[in-house]
């Protein structure tokens, strides 16, 4: 669990530090380009992050296959994993590039201004080329993240999605065309697949030592991809259906009370999401003989210490929700939005529970059962969606998703159970039980909480102070003991230096 928690650490700070670059980033290029100009070069870095999903899934399942391979001693299948997992996803890329090449100009006369088609269509095309190069880079970063080297994929990873915020605001220093930013940007693409290829090579050096393509791993890969798109696909639906029902019921003008502190709340998915990526491999490589042990250890670790890390969160921004929001956005979202921003998050709190028994079930070999969730989520989020906010307006919006949320979350537990092939009382022990309860009940009171400033102070400071004081009682010695290992010099050197690249023996609670 020590290197677990590093390597969280590790990703935290690579989806934390390119959001810190943005901000002066994004300023700077909006007032130097302009709203149409800027509006282009934010179309062209939206394309170049959305083409990670034409993988496939392909990607996500090179890192499921060859952390198994990796833990199980089967290194010899390495080759074919990897070498199979490139071709697919060279020719993929080629297929969509070719797309967007011949297909892509219809959309951008229907959509773009007459006088930027032009620019637009240059940009597109430019765009076009990377699409098989982030394929293969998925591909490549798959297999460091396999190997539990997310210290290398995050010292590229940085870097580059930094550089998607940097070059607009260099081409305002430099005065440079659209097209030309855009060139840029494809040529850190580039150097970020050169990067990926570099540091693969070193870490297995015999991947590409002879041809080693295997057409039943090619269906395989397809095969667990294919749902894990299936997912990718339907996940912008959960997203933000409920604003678009917001905007057809009721109006368009009532969506930024409802959009703005949704915006806000969803910003802590990113240490769940962080915790989620460490562990997915780890969960792929969990042999049948440990999968009950290990599986039940790693996800009893990992939510107590989202539960842990996220309360305060939760709890402020549901007590303080006014006073954020006036500061915020003003009084006018302070009288609007208050009652919706504490029940997004309240949604919130129950998606960050999810993350972990996501990673499992896809982690453990049933993508399905994930994307046949997400299909029924879809029916749930635009029926429910739809009599709650014809109801309750954006509340009932938000009471949606907490909903949507909960039945997300309990369905994922439920299979993680099944698979792991263990019980409820084993997998969620009593003492982990009290402190979810507690997590969640604490927070919720505030809601019901109208008191003056002052008391809610003191009541946000007693409740910490339980939450915490139950903690420590129950688990103090263990995460302390932990989080110092995390910290010590030279902690986990020996697993993390790459020599052993399986996952380390299962640690004891």
């Amino acid at each position: 669990m020590r290197r677990t928690l590093k390597n969280t650490l590790i990703n935290f700070s690579g989806l934390l530090l390119p959001s810190l670059v943005a901000v002066p980033c994004i300023s700077i290029a909006v007032h130097g380009y302009g709203d149409e100009q800027y509006g282009l070069l934010s179309l062209a870095v939206n394309l170049l992050t959305s083409f990670a999903f034409l993988d496939l899934g392909i990607g996500l399942g090179t890192i499921k296959y060859v952390a198994e391979a990796l833990a199980q001693d089967r290194g010899k299948e390495l080759p074919a994993i990897v070498q199979t997992s490139f071709a697919v996803n060279l020719v993929v890329g080629l297929a969509f590039a070719a797309i967007i090449l011949f297909a892509g100009g219809h959309g951008v006369r229907a959509k773009i201004p007459g006088h930027l088609v032009g620019q637009a269509m240059s940009m597109l095309n430019i765009l076009a080329f990377s699409v098989p190069v982030i394929t293969l880079s998925s591909t490549l970063r798959g297999v460091l993240e396999a190997s539990q080297r997310f210290d290398l994929s995050n010292a590229v990873k940085i870097p580059s999605t930094s550089a998607l915020f940097i070059i607009p605001a260099l081409g305002v220093a430099f005065s440079l065309s659209v097209a030309m930013v855009t060139l840029l940007l494809v040529a850190s693409r580039v150097l970020v697949l050169l990067a990926f290829a570099i540091m693969v090579y070193r870490l297995h050096p015999t991947l590409f030592a002879r041809t080693a393509f295997r057409l039943e791993t090619t269906v395989r890969m397809l095969k667990y991809g294919g749902w894990v798109s299936v997912t990718n696909g339907l996940t912008p639906i959960l997203l933000h259906a409920d604003k678009v029902l917001l905007a057809s019921l009721i109006g368009i003008a009532i969506v930024p009370y409802y959009s703005s502190p949704y915006e806000f709340v969803t910003r802590s998915a990113i240490i769940p999401f962080s915790l989620a990526i460490t562990l997915f491999p780890r969960f792929s490589g969990l042999r049948a003989e440990e999968m009950r042990e290990v599986g039940e250890q790693l996800i009893q670790k990992s939510l107590r210490l989202l539960s842990v890390l996220l309360f305060p969160i939760m709890l402020t921004l549901i007590v303080f929700a006014p006073e954020i929001l006036d500061l915020w956005l003003g009084p006018v979202f302070r009288e609007r939005s208050t009652l919706t921003f504490q029940l997004l998050v309240v949604g919130s709190m129950f998606s960050t529970f999810s993350y972990i028994p996501f990673a499992a079930v896809q982690g453990l070999g049933r993508p399905d059962l994930k994307a046949k969730l997400d299909l029924a989520g879809v029916v749930l989020c635009l029926v429910g969606g739809w009599a709650l906010i014809r109801g309750f307006g954006i509340e009932g919006a938000a009471v949606s998703r907490i909903l949507v949320s909960m039945f997300d979350t309990v369905a994922l537990i439920v299979f993680t159970k099944r698979i792991l092939g263990t019980s409820f009382r084993q997998l969620f022990p009593s003492p982990l039980r009290g402190l979810f309860v507690l997590a969640f009940v604490l927070p919720v009171a505030g809601i019901a909480l109208s008191a003056s400033l002052p008391l809610r102070i003191v009541f946000a400071a007693g409740a910490t102070a339980v939450f915490l004081g139950v903690y420590l009682k129950l688990y103090s010695r263990v995460d302390e003991a932990l989080i110092r290992s995390v910290f010590r010099r030279g902690g986990a050197k020996g697993n993390d230096s790459g020599e052993n690249n399986a996952p380390p023996p299962p640690d004891r609670a």
